[in-house]
């Protein structure tokens, strides 16, 4: 089974599945996209020396069929309702691809429908998608809590045995194939906190008094970095956002997650016990 879908930036979408008007037949450049060597290569060098790799971004090409059973003026009502949904003067959509192993999602937008062989109400088309990000991501957010732990030896014991833990702690199972960048958000007050990926050592700290009540929000992603402060206005009432991107200390790193496993704790100065951390990202994959 594959089906895919094309939202466009107003909400609309099309789908391609098993029924009419529009029949999923094949699809291509759902491997690993297109990749650029980061190289060097001295005087009298035999090859290069190898840097690291980019991922570029990808095009993925669907073919299929616009088929109408009602008449040939369906037909053309659902071929312009295609052309519709997918104009490129709408922006950046997106992608939602299921197969038989799972569902996931890229952003995108079409570059071109190419329309052949038409035969009566049945007409074969190719249609182009650019997807400035070389990564597919589930459809669905994970999402873990950091729970605090008191202490103390654990029954049934398991291994590794645990003493003496104190504190928020989070172990996040990370099967992507690549980084992964993290939305946290914390409720309620702390004084400078700081959340910890022990696996790599990096570590987000903000020097700044959170307030009982008040929301911290931050994302990592390259593409939607913010860092922000959630507070309420004493006289209306309403909830107000600030950013809080200047409180972040000089030696912070707005980490992602690894592939693998992570281990987070969360700390702050005044020990608060009774704050809520939530964690969620989207697991990514170079090809599926």
């Amino acid at each position: 089974m594959q089906k895919l879908t094309f939202t466009n930036s107003r909400g609309a979408s099309v789908a391609f599945d098993t029924v009419s008007p529009y029949l999923f037949w094949k699809i291509d450049g759902m491997g690993l996209p297109p990749v650029t060597p980061i190289q060097t290569q001295t005087v009298g060098q035999n090859g290069y020396t190898l840097h690291s790799t980019l991922l570029e971004s990808r095009e993925v090409r669907l073919t299929g069929h616009i088929y109408s059973r009602e008449s040939l003026k369906a037909f053309y009502s659902a071929r312009k309702r295609i052309n519709a949904v997918c104009n490129p003067l709408l922006g950046p959509g997106w992608i939602l691809y299921e197969n038989n192993y799972g569902v996931f999602k890229t952003g995108a937008f079409v570059t071109d429908i190419a329309y052949k062989d038409r035969v009566g109400s049945s007409q074969t088309l190719t249609v182009s998608f650019e997807c400035p990000s070389p990564f597919w991501t589930a459809a669905e957010k994970s999402v873990a809590l950091l729970a605090y732990m008191w202490g103390g030896m654990s029954f049934p014991i398991k291994t590794p045995n645990r003493f003496g833990v104190l504190g928020y702690q989070a172990i996040i199972d990370n099967d992507s194939d690549a980084d992964t960048p993290i939305e946290l958000t914390m409720d309620g007050g702390s004084l400078n906190p700081e959340i910890i990926n022990q696996t790599t050592g990096e570590f987000i700290k903000l020097a700044h008094q959170v307030n009982p009540g008040d929301k911290l929000y931050i994302n990592t992603d390259p593409e939607h970095l913010e860092v922000s402060l959630i507070t309420t206005d004493p006289e209306t009432n309403q909830k107000v956002k600030q950013n809080a991107y200047g409180y972040i200390t000089h030696n912070s790193s707005l980490f992602k997650l690894v592939p693998g496993v992570n281990r987070l704790t969360f700390e702050s100065d005044d020990e608060n016990t009774a704050v809520r951390l939530v964690i969620g990202f989207y697991k990514r994959y170079v090809g599926v």
